[in-house]
């Protein structure tokens, strides 16, 4: 018997597999997206297909790098805001006093850009000059970084649905799909209430979540 093939992570798919993989892995795991989104015939075949691709050592193997690359990715992300988040200019100028100042109130990491300009104003015969210091503090925008480290964590999301909302709109395509239906059969087609469904979800894929097609199975 010939050795079993070794799957290496990084061999590469065909083209519709490989955008298989980036669509399932860009939308949070829909098959069914993923493959209809890829070329795979819509409706209940991109179910098919999406399941047995799923099932595919390969597949699974690039889909498996890339959610890792992708947590890799986040971490580096996230570690060096953090870094940044806790840079302090006081600890790279610990001679400069107004950074030691500002480090004693507790506000030195606040500082983002400190300027400081000197000049020597001559004075009489004999005397010294005058040193005047022009000192220029721009401090960081609080609220943006707490925007954008909301964002990078995913903090920053879309108001969810609520329970009512799932009702309602399941009850809209309830609706809608028997209105076809009725309409159908007063032009004498035979077309079926699960026909009706999944030319619906081929259509909007996004109404998956709200339609239940065991619902209209005979």
């Amino acid at each position: 018997m010939a050795p079993r093939k070794k799957i290496v992570k990084d061999e590469p798919l065909p083209p519709r597999r490989r955008k298989f993989v980036e669509n399932y892995v860009a939308n949070g795991g829909n098959g069914k997206k993923a493959a209809q989104d890829a070329g795979y015939a819509p409706g209940a075949s991109a179910e098919v297909a999406a399941s047995r691709l799923l099932r595919n050592d390969k597949i699974k193997a690039q889909i498996a790098a890339r959610l890792d690359d992708a947590r890799i990715k986040n971490n580096e992300i996230l570690g060096t805001l953090a870094s940044h988040m806790r840079a302090d200019l006081a600890d790279i100028f610990p001679d400069n006093e107004i950074l030691r100042a500002a480090k004693r109130a507790g506000y030195s990491h606040l500082i983002k850009k400190l300027k400081q300009r000197e000049r020597f104003i001559p004075t009489e015969a004999g005397q010294p000059p005058i040193r005047e210091v022009v000192t220029e503090i721009e401090v960081h925008d609080s609220q943006a970084a707490a925007k954008y480290l909301a964002r990078v964590r995913g903090l920053e999301q879309a108001p969810r649905e609520n329970d009512a909302d799932v009702a309602r709109r399941k009850q809209g395509y309830a609706d809608a799909i028997e209105r076809i239906y009725d309409k159908a059969l007063a032009e004498g087609s035979d077309v079926t209430r699960e026909q009706i469904a999944r030319e619906l979800l081929a259509r909007k894929p996004e109404a998956e979540k709200y339609v239940d097609l065991t619902e209209y199975v005979m």
